[in-house]
């Protein structure tokens, strides 16, 4: 009976394992860095396959979703000087490759491998750049993590060529690279999304007063603002509560509303009066919210404040200046008002007691108390005009055209200036 020859390995088998033996011990125990882990990689696949050149990078999308590859590694094979400056300068951040009408454009588009041993030749080949090192054979994987193509790998110039075979002996190795470089993708959203959080931070330590308590409301976390503000030393809030900064003024069952609030998991809002460590008293707005851990069960609270000193403070100096407004809006009314009455009250008891006055007389009394009229509506109006932003305005009709004989009037024009009135106004 004729059995087949079992075919003899394209990788040497103990060389792979101990590829992927030294691969997990730099992720896992050395916690090597993900450039110098991918560079370590580049390096294995290329001398397990004995291949000349090679990349192994990440496929990504820009604002229009349009693909194209970061590598993570990259053979330098710069050729001239100026190759050299750009490989030095850019390579270690990763080079960008937005033209996919290439070799490995290809693999990024279809999401499928490639294979070529005769790459000049190939229908989706675009040519090498002069002095660029020989492309004769190439192979480029999809690299995938549950279906989803991630990244890419390619190798160039194995001198027996690629193939399926090859391909196929590598995919412990592959699934490797996979793992490395799904691993890479989370590092980044992670640090992309510390990075905000850090931002975030920044922003709100420079503009509030943040601290954090556990249930029993003993502090655990303060800001440098809560410091700045408050008065008291690091040492001095941490393990303390908040009473170390009341002031006060608020009723007890103030804080109790609030902490029912928070203990039933709401978020609570308010103003809050508290006392600094030298005695002066600051305002702050201040949120509330309960956190709760995976299980739903509440944990902690955070406490956000602002310092509002300077507005309750403007607010305070001009409910003070109102007031006194407002007194003295009332003495001029009544110190001014009693003696205009009194005036308007004697020019009628003398009309009443001299029934035959002059013409001339009449029509001065006339205008003596048209002037008392005028006085008493610029007091009123003056009146008025002090409580404007602190009474409701009622809007009324008016008869336009006696506000306008009255405008007329106040003027105190020449006798040789004559006004006409049109009567359909």
């Amino acid at each position: 009976m004729n059995t087949k020859p079992k075919e003899k390995p394209l990788l040497d088998p103990l060389k792979l394992l101990e590829s992927l033996h030294s691969i997990h011990i730099n992720f896992i125990k050395d916690n090597l860095p993900f450039d110098k882990l991918f560079s370590n990689l580049l390096d294995i696949l290329l001398s397990l396959t004995g291949s000349e050149y090679g990349f192994i990078g990440r496929v990504l999308k820009n604002e229009k979703q349009e693909k194209y590859l970061k590598t993570y590694a990259i053979t330098d094979i710069s050729w001239n000087e100026e190759t050299t400056k750009f490989y030095k300068e850019k390579a270690p951040d990763g080079l960008e490759f937005h033209n996919l009408e290439t070799l490995f454009g290809w693999v990024i588009k279809n999401e499928k491998n490639l294979i070529t041993n005769d790459a000049p030749n190939h229908p989706e080949a675009s040519g090498i750049p002069h002095g660029h090192p020989p492309l004769d054979k190439f192979m480029g994987i999809a690299i995938k993590f549950e279906n989803k193509m991630v990244g890419m790998v390619g190798m160039a110039n194995r001198k027996d060529g690629y193939n399926e075979r090859l391909l196929r002996e590598l995919e412990p190795f592959l699934s490797s690279c996979s793992t490395l470089i799904n691993s890479k993708i989370v590092s980044e959203e992670i640090s992309a999304i510390e990075n905000k959080l850090e931002r975030f931070k920044i922003a709100l330590d420079e503009s509030a007063l943040v601290s954090i308590t556990d249930l029993k409301g003993t502090i655990t976390y303060i800001n440098n603002k809560f410091v700045e503000v408050s008065g008291y030393s690091y040492d001095e809030l941490m393990g303390q509560n908040h009473r170390i900064v009341n002031s006060g003024y608020h009723p007890r069952e103030f804080f109790v509303d609030m902490w029912k609030t928070i203990a039933s998991g709401k978020i609570w809002n308010g103003v809050i009066k508290n006392r600094a460590k030298d005695g002066r008293f600051y305002w702050v707005s201040s949120t509330f919210i309960p956190f709760f851990d995976n299980k739903g069960k509440l944990y902690e609270y955070l406490a956000i404040r602002h310092d509002i000193t300077q507005q309750k403070t403007a607010e305070e100096t001009l409910a003070k200046r109102n007031a006194e407004l407002d007194n003295f809006a009332t003495i001029v009314s009544h110190d001014l008002k009693a003696p205009l009455r009194g005036i308007n009250t004697m020019v009628e008891f003398i009309e009443d007691d001299i029934p035959d006055l002059s013409d001339d007389v009449k029509e001065n009394f006339d205008m003596l108390k048209s002037r008392v009229r005028r006085l008493n509506g610029f007091i009123d109006g003056l009146l008025e005009y002090s409580r404007i932003g602190r009474i409701d305005v009622i809007l009324e009709q008016v008869d336009f055209k006696n506000l306008l004989e009255l405008t007329i009037d106040n003027l105190s024009l020449n006798e040789d200036v004559e006004i006409n009135i049109n009567s359909t106004l």
